[in-house]
């Protein structure tokens, strides 16, 4: 309904706490990517620590679930990593048990986008450019 959701959750990801997560849709010329966005903060302070704050989980849209999506992304990071000489490790079961967690959110996340959600308002509206004084504004 939007370009980016904000959905509340209380879970744990790989023993830190799972608060919410950003969702959007992403394009480009590799193809369609799902974007969930973990907010796993403890403080608003920590929010941008790549540590302690946001954590970035793509998915590849394809055949299968969420664990072939997330094998996808594996794969691609592992094919830019070693064409650019790094060692990549593998650490096995980590698509699996990633996937048990986002299935609740994703799960929230088709629910949005059915076509009857329970959204209590009207979905907002692209943003249209108007003319200012100082030439067209967004």
């Amino acid at each position: 309904p939007v370009w980016c959701v904000y959905i509340e959750a209380d879970l744990e990801f790989e023993g830190r706490r799972v608060h919410g997560a950003w969702v959007h849709l992403e394009h480009d010329q590799r193809g369609d990517e799902l974007r969930l966005v973990l907010d796993c903060a403890e403080t608003p302070e920590l929010a941008l620590d790549p540590m302690r704050g946001l954590v970035p989980v793509p998915l590849i849209l394809g055949a299968g679930g969420i664990a072939e999506a997330l094998e996808r992304v594996g794969a691609s990071g592992a094919a830019r990593g070693e064409a650019l000489g790094l060692q990549v490790p593998d650490v096995p079961g980590l698509a699996r048990r990633t996937a048990a967690v986002l299935e609740p959110l994703l799960s929230l996340t088709l629910y949005l986008c059915s076509e009857r959600p329970d959204w209590g308002r009207a979905p907002p509206a692209n943003p249209e450019p108007k003319r200012t004084k100082r030439g067209w504004r967004m």
